[in-house]
C-alpha cells in the first residue's frame, strides 16, 4: 500500500476526530509528536492534544472533563435505569474513567466506562452488541432460497439449522444425498469464488455420512467402521473389506484407489498373482544388485541419513515399489517371466537391466529409512503397490 502523502494524513486524522467526537480541528495534525488544536465540542474553548492521547479519550477541553468528573453514583444510578436494560451489580465507580460493572438484559456481566456508556451507546453485552449489527444485515429467507438456486441449478435444499444471522451454521442437503455443513457467509464465498462446498471436508461434520453414502452410489462393498471424523490426511478411519479384514487407512490413501492390504497381499502372491509364469524372485534379486548408480543418489539426495529420523539409516525405500517396477521393464522389454535367470540370452539380460535401472530414475529417488520403519511402513501399507503419497502420509504419523 502507498504511503499517505501529509495531506491525505491530515485529512484522514481529521475524519476520524470529527466522527468521533464533537470537536472540530483548528491547528491540523502533523505527526505524532506535535499538538494540534481543537475547538472543544462544547463550542467555547480551543484545547491542544496529540493525535495518540486523543485516540486514548482526551476529547474534551479541561472545563468539560472537569464536569464530567463531577458524575454522581447516584447520578450514574438513575442514568442506567432510565436509559437501558442493563443492571448495576455494584454500588460502585471505579478509577478517574468512571468505569462501572453492569449486567447485561441477557444476563452476561460486562464491564464499561461510564462515558461510553453515555455518549457511545455502550449499553449490552459483546455478544448482544455482536446479534444487533448482525439483524441489521442478516438476509432473509428468500435470499437464502435465491442463493441455494444459484448454486448448482438448485441442487441444494435448506433441512435444519436455525438462522439468526450470517454466521449461523446451517444444514442443507443435495439431490444425491449428500449433506453440507455451512453459514450463508460461507455459502456466498464459495458462489463469489465459482468453488465447491466441501463434502469430505474437516470442517462439515457430516463427513462420516457422505463417506458411507459416497461407498453405496459408487457400489464399493467395504463398510467403514469409524464413527469420529478428524481429518483426510493424517488420522486414520477403521475400515472393513468384504471378506471381513479390518484394517486403518486415512481417506485420502482409500479415496484415492488403496483398498485392504490384506486382500491386495493375497493377490498379488504366489500362483493368484496374474504376472504368474514359474517365480519372479531370482530375477527380482538378480536386479536388486544392478540398480547400484540409483541407490548412490539416493543416498546422496537423504545426507547419508534417515529422512524420518534424522539418524543413520538401513534400507533404501522405493516410493514406487520395486515390483510395480520390475513389471514394467519386463512388459517394456515385451519379455516373459521366467524360473532362473539363466533363461535369458545375455542380450537379454543387459536389456533388462538397462530398462529396470532407466525406470527407477523415471520413478524418483528412493528414501533412507531405518529398518524398523521399513518393516513398519510395509506392515500398514503391504508390499509392491506402493506410491509416494503413502510415504508423504507414513511420515506424518510419526512426528
Amino acid at each position: 500500500m502507498a504511503k499517505l502523502t501529509q495531506e491525505e494524513k491530515a485529512e484522514e486524522v481529521r475524519l476520524y476526530i470529527e466522527s468521533n467526537s464533537k470537536c472540530k480541528v483548528i491547528k491540523e495534525y502533523s505527526n505524532y509528536r506535535n499538538n494540534m488544536t481543537l475547538l472543544c465540542g462544547c463550542g467555547k474553548n480551543e484545547f491542544d492534544v496529540r493525535y495518540g492521547d486523543f485516540k486514548r479519550g482526551q476529547t474534551e477541553c479541561k472545563t468539560c472533563s472537569k464536569k464530567k468528573s463531577s458524575y454522581t453514583l447516584d447520578f450514574i444510578q438513575e442514568f442506567v435505569k432510565n436509559n437501558s436494560d442493563c443492571e448495576l451489580e455494584n454500588n460502585k465507580i471505579e478509577g478517574n474513567k468512571l468505569f462501572i460493572n453492569l449486567k447485561c438484559k441477557c444476563g452476561t456481566p460486562f464491564k464499561v466506562t461510564f462515558y461510553n456508556f453515555k455518549d457511545n451507546n455502550k449499553r449490552q453485552c459483546n455478544e448482544c452488541g455482536r446479534n444487533i449489527l448482525a439483524s441489521k444485515i442478516k438476509s432473509n429467507e428468500d435470499d437464502i432460497i435465491k442463493l441455494i438456486e444459484k448454486y448448482k441449478f438448485n441442487r441444494l435444499r435448506w433441512i435444519d439449522g436455525e438462522y439468526i444471522k450470517n454466521t449461523s451454521k446451517l444444514t442443507f442437503v443435495d439431490i444425491e444425498g449428500y449433506m453440507y455443513y455451512s453459514s450463508i457467509v460461507g455459502l456466498k464465498q464459495v458462489i463469489d469464488k465459482d468453488g465447491e462446498l466441501s463434502i469430505f471436508g474437516n470442517g462439515n461434520i457430516y463427513t462420516i455420512h457422505n463417506i458411507k453414502l459416497w461407498l453405496k452410489l459408487n457400489n464399493i462393498n467395504y463398510t467403514l467402521l469409524s464413527e469420529k471424523w478428524v481429518s483426510a490426511c493424517g488420522d486414520k478411519l477403521l475400515w472393513k473389506c468384504d471378506k471381513g479384514h479390518e484394517f486403518p487407512m486415512s481417506w485420502n490413501c482409500f479415496h484415492n484407489g488403496n483398498r485392504c492390504p490384506t486382500c491386495a497381499n493375497e493377490r498379488r502372491t504366489g500362483e493368484n498373482s496374474y504376472l504368474w509364469k514359474g517365480g519372479i524372485s531370482p530375477l527380482h534379486n538378480h536386479l536388486r544388485k544392478k540398480i547400484e548408480p540409483w541407490k548412490r543418489d539416493s543416498m546422496i539426495n537423504c545426507g547419508f541419513k534417515c529422512m524420518i529420523t534424522g539418524e543413520r539409516f538401513d534400507i533404501i525405500h522405493h516410493l514406487y515399489g520395486f515390483t510395480q517396477i520390475l513389471n514394467e521393464t519386463l512388459e517394456e522389454c515385451n519379455f516373459p517371466i521366467y524360473e532362473n535367470v539363466n533363461q535369458y540370452n545375455d542380450d537379454e539380460i543387459k536389456q533388462i537391466e538397462e530398462k529396470c535401472l532407466e525406470l527407477h530414475y523415471k520413478h524418483g529417488l528412493g528414501v533412507c529409512i531405518t529398518k524398523d520403519l521399513h518393516n513398519e511402513f510395509h506392515n500398514i501399507y503391504g508390499y509392491g503397490n506402493n506410491n509416494p503419497e503413502q510415504f508423504d502420509e507414513f511420515k506424518l504419523t510419526q512426528n
